[in-house]
Parts: structure tokens; C-alpha cells; sequence
């Protein structure tokens, strides 16, 4: 241990000397002028020519998203007011107001944060402090940065001063959240709405960047980091600044990008797609817990997927399409490679469902499991047809009438074909798998199918099978109609409406599939006419018996009442005519629905699409009278 010398007095405390300091890149190319600003084009525009034209507002509202130059341009706007040589459109950026604003320190521009000044009070002592004339300008520049934080009685406090300020003040209110501004303060300013910064505009900016500070990085990284950034060309400064750091003395690579991001790459997100598309479960998990290891969130992951399907969307699309998503060419071409395994259908369906998944998984705890079970569905997915190709199917259906020809082309929706094990019952069921196209098009082996009935009987589609008789394989037994079982469905979905029914009386036709329902007074059988009602009831049956059956609701469920015995005319006569000619109308509209459900084409189509039969439309008569 040595000894202190008391001669050369106390002993004197290490001082830490503190390195130059060092500006991010986001600070050190902040624009300056006006021709620096990058993709706002709209903005420097106008303002520059009020500039010069000496028409200058005395409030400016700066709308956008982040990182997209609100703050910077209220900057450079007042240079151009308080710059030597000013009010012009090009600051000099050398005089003592240009430097001093550069740099923070002019007296007569006040920035003020908005979410720490929100109150009354700070908006009292702003209106107090503007009325005097400015110390170093020519102009008071007020900057509110994030003005929607406000209070509603600070907005109120300032409506006045904003609508008629001093001469010598200009406000400029900056905001990402326009919407939360009272009307009442967007009135009293021009607005300006700043755009997302494309990514070919960011993508030259960077480079100009890093040819000028002597910065090594490759094109594909800058691509990447421009897309990571979403529009903001401040973050993408930001992520280029740290790729720089992570990089060190070698060269930024997408791989890099990719390391300082946590994104999944490329290349993974093809692997799972292709255990996707492949049918393997088993390597789709593995690959899942490895990404989750590795720490990616399942959310992330999922929205990563995403943007590698719209990727891949816009690619299958053509050249003009790819042309928007800024690939560098190594990654384009790898994705035309891998697109080709898929069709337009068949990414619009999986972006569909990924996307309505992502939205359910940022509300639920187990996010993961979510994420596993939408990609294992994803595992057995079916291939998606368009509308177009399944008209063509139903064309070549066998029958005695075709559909007419399209004169518009069919707007391309897709819709999964269902599968070998999804068929309807009465469906024969063929030895082996048949793939989704010969289930669409009613093909496959008909050797064992049964006899039809004979010529000219009535048919028997859609009627319960004759007691005994065995059901079509893969489908429940069909019931037979029970009243109370009925009035318990309609129940539950309408109480009101069961109440109506129980008060009337009901009969069932189960050759004409038909449900009659009358024997109630006027106000019972209007509400069982209405509609909704019929829909409600026929759908309640529909459900019970497993097949199409119709809902008639007249007078009487048996025949329309009798005439007086004594043959004399009774009072009520005419009313009784007049309920009888409606019984009929609906007794015909009933009886068309049955003629069109005993159609072979209209059973095709049923079967083929799994539909339900809703109205029936007449074709009206002509009108010679008229022309």
C-alpha cells in the first residue's frame, strides 16, 4: 500500500473527460431548405410560392404520420420568415437567425410539446407572451408539436388568438391525429397533409447519405430497411445508423438488416410456405418452435407471412404489380420461383384468413396457439376455384338445360371446393379419394349408382325414404315433421312468433313437403305473412325435417269455410271469396316453389353449391297497352 506525501497536498479526484459528441444521422441530415425536404412535393410547393408571392398565412396545420418531416418543414418555414435575406423560398442557412434556429437557440421561435403542455394554464401564458413584439425576427414563430394532446379548454382558450393574431406571429400546429382536432381550430388554419415517403424516395436518400459520409452498404439491406420503415424516413435513418454499427468495418448486408430487426428472413418464411403447401404438419410445427425459440413473437411472425403473401400476390400478378413492392433483383427472382407453386386464388384465400387471424391474436393470451392451429388448417388447405370455373362445371353437368353464355366477365372471387368427405346426403359415395375437380363437376364412377324412378312418376328428391329403407352413407336419417318439436325451434329464435303458431292450426303435407297453418284471426295470420316471419318458419322446418319445405299461412289449414247450408248469402261472403282467392295465390306460389325444387337441373345446382331455395320470381306478363 504506498504512502501519500503530504507535501504535494490532497489528493486531487479523477476528472472523466467527455468524447466530441456524436449526431445521429437522423439529426446530421435533417434538411435545412426547402429542397432537401424528401417527398413532399405538395407541401414545399405551396408554401414556397406563398413565399415568394407574399402570401402568408398566420396558422399552418402539419397532418401525417411519423418520421415524415411535419416538424422539420415548420423548421425551414421559419428560416425562410426570419432568414437575412427573407421572408424567401431559400433560406441562406449561414446568417445568425438560420444557425440560431439550426441549432435551437433563436429566441422568437418557441417549440412547445404538446402532450406536456396540454393545460389551460400553458395556453394563458402562450397568449400573454405573443403579443410582444419579437427580440431577434421578423417573425414569432409558434410551433406546437403534437397539438391533438391538447385539453378541449385549451383549445377553446386559443381559438381566439389563432384566429387573429398579432401581424408578427405565425402558428404552425403539427399532428398525427388530425381527427382529434376540434373543427373549430382546423377552420382557422391551412391544412397540409404530409404523405408516407414512398420507398424508392427513401432508398435515394439513403444513398446519398451513405456516398457521402463514406458508408458501405448493399442495395438489398437499403430495400429492406426501406420497407421496415413503412413510409418514415426517419426510421428508416435510424435502422440504417444501426446497421452501420452493427456492420462495423465490414459491409451491411440484408442479413444484417435482418439480425438488428429480429425479422424473419426470406428464406424461412419460404420454408414454412413450402411445409404449407406440402402438406407437412409435423416440419411446419418444428420450423414454428424454432422461429419462437429463436425470439420471434407469433405475432410478428404472422404478420411477417403476410408481407411475404402480398409479396408473393403481387409477383403472381405480373411485372407491373412486382414493380410496387421495390425488390432488388436476386429476392424477385426468388420469388417468381416460388409463386409458381401457387395460384391468384389460392394467396388471396390464405391472406384472407392469415390476416382476419392476426387480429384475433393480438386480443387473446395464447397467441401461439393461434398461430399453430391457423397454419396447421392452412396444412390441409383446399385449393380455390373462381367463380368462372365453376360455371364451367356446372355447364358440363348432365341435364336437359344449360346455363346461357356470360356476356360480362365474372368478377374472379374464389371459393374453396369442398371435399370428398363433405358430400350431401343421398351423394354416393365412390371407392377411393376423388380429387376437388371431380366432385364439382359430378363426375366419377356411376356404376353402382341406383335406378332412377320410372317415367312419368313424380319425383322423389328431396322426400323422407319409405320406412326401412337404408340411409345414404355419411348421412343421418331423415325426420319426419312433429309439431311440438317445431313450436320448440320457433321458439327459440321467436318467442312471439311460437305464441302466434300455437294459436293456429297447422297440418303437414309430406309429398308436397308443405307446412299449411291456418284457423287464426286476422292479426295472428298478418304477423305469420310477414316475411321475416316465413323465412324464420321455413328455415325452423328446414332445419328440423333436413330438407327444402315451404310455409303457407291462409285462412284455414284445411279448405276455405263453407257456405251456408240454407244456400242464403251470408254477410261475410265476400270475405270469404276474397280469403279464399288469396289461399289460392299462396297455394299456387307454394306449388311453383315444389315444381321448381322437382327440377333435375335446379337439384344439380342445390347439391353442387350446398344452397337452399329463397324465393321463387314469376315472369311478368307484357303490357301491350303500354307501348
Amino acid at each position: 500500500m504506498g504512502v501519500h506525501d503530504r507535501s504535494a497536498g490532497p489528493p486531487q479526484p479523477s476528472i472523466m473527460t467527455i468524447p466530441e459528441g456524436y449526431t445521429v444521422i437522423a439529426r446530421k441530415w435533417r434538411p435545412g431548405n426547402f429542397e432537401d425536404i424528401v417527398g413532399q412535393a405538395h407541401v414545399v410547393t405551396t408554401l414556397k410560392n406563398a413565399l415568394r408571392d407574399g402570401r402568408i398565412a398566420h396558422a399552418y396545420l402539419f397532418c401525417g404520420p411519423r418520421g415524415v418531416g411535419k416538424t422539420t418543414t415548420a423548421r425551414v418555414l421559419a428560416k425562410a420568415l426570419n432568414c437575412e435575406q427573407g421572408p424567401t423560398p431559400d433560406p441562406c442557412g449561414k446568417c445568425q437567425a438560420c444557425l440560431s434556429i439550426s441549432q435551437g437557440s433563436f429566441m422568437d421561435v418557441l417549440e412547445i410539446d404538446g402532450a406536456s403542455n396540454r393545460g389551460i394554464d400553458e395556453v394563458r401564458e402562450l397568449r400573454e407572451g405573443v403579443r410582444f413584439s419579437p427580440a431577434q425576427g421578423r417573425y414569432k414563430v409558434v410551433v406546437i408539436d403534437e397539438v391533438h394532446m391538447l385539453t378541449q379548454p385549451a383549445f377553446n382558450a386559443l381559438l381566439k388568438t389563432l384566429e387573429e393574431p398579432p401581424q408578427h406571429v405565425v402558428f404552425i400546429l403539427a399532428t398525427t391525429d388530425p381527427g382529434q382536432i376540434l373543427p373549430t381550430i382546423v377552420s382557422r388554419c391551412q391544412r397540409f397533409d404530409f404523405r408516407m415517403v414512398a420507398n424508392a424516395d427513401i432508398v435515394r436518400r439513403l444513398t446519398e447519405i451513405c456516398e457521402a459520409d463514406g458508408l458501405r452498404v448493399r442495395e438489398a439491406a437499403l430495400l429492406r430497411i426501406a420497407s421496415l420503415a413503412e413510409g418514415s424516413l426517419r426510421d428508416a435513418e435510424g435502422l440504417l445508423d444501426q446497421l452501420v454499427v452493427y456492420a462495423g468495418e465490414e459491409e451491411g448486408t440484408l442479413e444484417d438488416v435482418e439480425s438488428i430487426t429480429s425479422r424473419v428472413s426470406r428464406e424461412k418464411l419460404s420454408s414454412l410456405l413450402s411445409a404449407i403447401s406440402g402438406e407437412r404438419p409435423q416440419e411446419l410445427l418444428r420450423q414454428i418452435d424454432e422461429l419462437i425459440r429463436t425470439g420471434a413473437d407469433p405475432v410478428s411472425l404472422l404478420g411477417a407471412l403476410l408481407a411475404h403473401l402480398r409479396e408473393l400476390l403481387f409477383v403472381k400478378l405480373g411485372d407491373e404489380t412486382a414493380a410496387l413492392i421495390q425488390l432488388d433483383p436476386e429476392s424477385l427472382s426468388l420469388l417468381k420461383r416460388e409463386c409458381e407453386g401457387f395460384s391468384v386464388g389460392d394467396l388471396m384465400t390464405m391472406l384472407a384468413a392469415l390476416a382476419d387471424m392476426e387480429s384475433k391474436m393480438r386480443r387473446t393470451g395464447v397467441p401461439r396457439v393461434l398461430l399453430e392451429l391457423c397454419l396447421l388448417k392452412a396444412c390441409q388447405w383446399i385449393p380455390g376455384v373462381t367463380v368462372k370455373e365453376l360455371l364451367d362445371r356446372v355447364r358440363s353437368l348432365p341435364g336437359d338445360r344449360e346455363l346461357p353464355a356470360q356476356e360480362s366477365p365474372v368478377e374472379e372471387k374464389t371459393f374453396p371446393v369442398p371435399e370428398a368427405g363433405d358430400r350431401r346426403a343421398g351423394e354416393e359415395a365412390p371407392e377411393g379419394k376423388r380429387d376437388a375437380d371431380e366432385v364439382a363437376s359430378g363426375g366419377g364412377d356411376k356404376k353402382n349408382a341406383s335406378p332412377g324412378p320410372p317415367e312419368g312418376s313424380p319425383s322423389p328428391e328431396g322426400a323422407p325414404p319409405p320406412e326401412g329403407a337404408p340411409s345414404p352413407k355419411g348421412a343421418p336419417p331423415p325426420k319426419g315433421f312433429d309439431l311440438e318439436e317445431f313450436v320448440e325451434r320457433v321458439k327459440d329464435k321467436k318467442p312471439m312468433l311460437a305464441v302466434s303458431l300455437q294459436q293456429a292450426e297447422c297440418r303437414w303435407d309430406p309429398e308436397k313437403r308443405l307446412l299449411s297453418v291456418g284457423q287464426c284471426d286476422g292479426l295472428i295470420r298478418e304477423q305469420l305473412q310477414v316475411k321475416e316471419n316465413l323465412e324464420l318458419l321455413e328455415e325452423a322446418l328446414h332445419d328440423m325435417i333436413g330438407s327444402q319445405a315451404r310455409v303457407r299461412v291462409g285462412p284455414s289449414a284445411a279448405s276455405p269455410k263453407a257456405a251456408p247450408s240454407n244456400g242464403a248469402k251470408s254477410d261475410d261472403e265476400p270475405e270469404v271469396r276474397e280469403r279464399s282467392e288469396t289461399s289460392k295465390e299462396a297455394e299456387g306460389e307454394s306449388d311453383a316453389g315444389l315444381d321448381v325444387l322437382e327440377d333435375a337441373f335446379v337439384q344439380q345446382a342445390i347439391e353442387t353449391f350446398n344452397a337452399r331455395l329463397i324465393e321463387v320470381n314469376k315472369p311478368q306478363p307484357f303490357d301491350t297497352s303500354k307501348g
